[in-house]
Order: structure tokens, then sequence, then C-alpha cells
């Protein structure tokens, strides 16, 4: 039987996937700035808006174009924005966290091998409108199924 998510549990995911998208949007904008780098040769040995980011970049810009130069400072800009907003976002889930809002995210957190993000996760998108009835169908729906292993592989010739 197929149980639709309630407007509230489908709102309480949207922290985790707008911080993934976030996410992505850095790794776009820190690809895009190095390659548009390579076109010209200044090769960043930093991380790109990293820390030493902008004192990098101020010894090399006049390296580069006027035209590409402009076009490299409006993608670091789009880059500090999106990582201003995945600061906030994570500011928001751990201060969640720390006035006890999300129980089964601290209780999960504390296991050996789930960290909190992937308990963010497994709560929000699996356990947060899912009822198992037994401990395989949280396995079979995470993809977790046994299969049946061959000890050998006999061809005939």
């Amino acid at each position: 039987m197929l149980r639709e998510p309630s407007c509230e549990d489908e709102d309480a995911r949207r922290v985790h996937r707008e911080l993934q998208q976030l996410t992505h949007e850095r790794i776009a904008h820190t690809n895009r700035i190095g390659a548009l780098l390579v076109l010209h040769n200044p090769r960043p040995r930093i991380v790109i808006g990293g820390r030493d980011g902008a004192v990098w970049w101020d010894r090399r810009r006049d390296q580069v174009p006027p035209m590409l130069r402009a076009e490299i400072e409006r993608e670091g800009a789009r880059l500090k924005l999106v990582r201003e907003q995945v600061r906030a976002v994570k500011a928001e889930r751990c201060k969640e966290l720390a006035e006890g809002k999300q129980p089964l995210v601290a209780h999960l957190a504390r296991l050996r091998a789930i960290g909190p993000k992937g308990a963010w996760v497994l709560v929000k998108e699996v356990f947060g409108w899912r009822h198992f009835a037994n401990r395989r169908e949280p396995a079979s729906s995470l993809g977790l199924v046994p299969t049946h292993l061959v000890s050998s592989v006999h061809v005939d010739a």
C-alpha cells in the first residue's frame, strides 16, 4: 500500500534537500572558476573560494584578460553567496538539533557509523513518514536485499 507523505512531512524534508542542492551549486561554481582560470594558465594551488582564495586572486588578476576577469569575479560572487547560504542552512539544522527539536536525528547520530548528516537524511526520507511492519522492510526500501550467492560457475562446453 502506498502511503503519501503529509504536507508537514514533505516540508520537513526541504532542509536537507536544499542543503544538497546548495552543495551541488557550490561545486559547480568552484569547477567553473577553475575551468575559466585554466584558459589563461593561472592554475590555483589553493581551494577556490577558500580562505586564501582572495589573496591568490589579487596577485594574479592581472594575468587574465578584462572580460574573463569580470566573468570570474561574478562567478566568485555567486560562489560566495552559495557558501553563505550553506552556512545558514547548516546553522539552522544545528540549532534544531541543539534545541532538541529533532530527537530521532540526535539518537541516530550517536550510532558509530552514522553522523548528523546521514541521520538527518534517514529520519526525513526513510523513517519520517513511512511505517515499517518488520525489520526487513527498511532494508528493502533502501535496496539492501539479500541475494543468492553462487559459489561457482559451471559452463558446459
